[in-house]
């Protein structure tokens, strides 16, 4: 649920939401700056791009800004982590490997895996993986 005005109180948020029907019950609010929301080419908002969980966020309250340095790169092939360095410019991911799901863990969305197939097709290491 997005809300918007001067300054929005939990509180209230629950309650709107709660009048809405009992699907929209709210266990937990976080109010979060208009600025940290983003948006995909389509104009739909990016969901998991704002961390809901305090602690994973980065030092100073920012998520990490490369996620590449939180990538886990212990017993990757050299193509999961050529593939890695191009996913780590297109998430915000605190930590993540080889079995980290595109959509539920890193948040990626179909113009994200646009986005990627474009950057594979780019890296000269990954010319010989049948792409899409």
């Amino acid at each position: 649920m997005i809300a918007s005005g001067p300054t929005p109180v939990e509180s209230e948020i629950k309650d709107a939401a709660a009048k809405l029907g009992k699907g929209y019950m709210l266990n937990m609010v976080k109010i979060v700056d208009q600025s940290a929301w983003k948006f995909n080419t389509s104009g739909k908002l990016v969901r998991n791009h704002v961390q809901l969980d305090d602690r994973a966020e980065g030092e100073g309250g920012e998520a990490p800004k490369d996620s590449w340095t939180t990538f886990q790169k212990d017993g990757a092939s050299e193509i999961e982590l050529d593939i890695a360095a191009c996913v780590a410019q297109l998430v915000t991911a605190e930590t993540w490997n080889t079995q980290s799901h595109f959509i539920e863990d890193l948040g990626l969305d179909s113009a994200g895996f646009g986005k990627l197939i474009t950057l594979l097709r780019r890296k000269a290491a990954l010319s010989s993986v049948d792409l899409p």
